[in-house]
């Protein structure tokens, strides 16, 4: 059976916790993971981006990059949402305040 998901995944490297009390933990191997990811997903529509960096460098902020990452799964169509509901809710979001 082909796998229906597509995976949208950002790159960039954040320590965990566990990372900056104990130095010696490293971060896993990128190209092991992206692998594993490619394995059950549909390999071919799946995109790799450094979204942290992306955002940081865009909107001068990385508390953007959760939005940032909606973008792209969005404009790969990997979202069943349409542009209007987007719209919609950000309407909404203005008219509250």
């Amino acid at each position: 059976m082909r796998p229906r998901t597509i995976a949208i995944v950002s790159t960039g490297q954040a320590p965990t916790g566990y990372m900056v009390s104990d130095k010696s933990v490293q971060f896993p191997n990128i190209d092991r993971l992206t692998q594993g990811i490619d394995r059950v997903t549909r390999r071919n529509d799946n995109i790799y981006l450094d979204a942290q960096t992306l955002a940081e460098g865009l909107f001068a902020d990385s508390m953007a990059t959760n939005m940032f990452m909606v973008g792209v799964a969005y404009q790969a169509g990997a979202l069943p949402i349409s542009a209007a509901a987007f719209d919609w809710k950000a309407s909404s979001a203005r008219s509250d305040h």
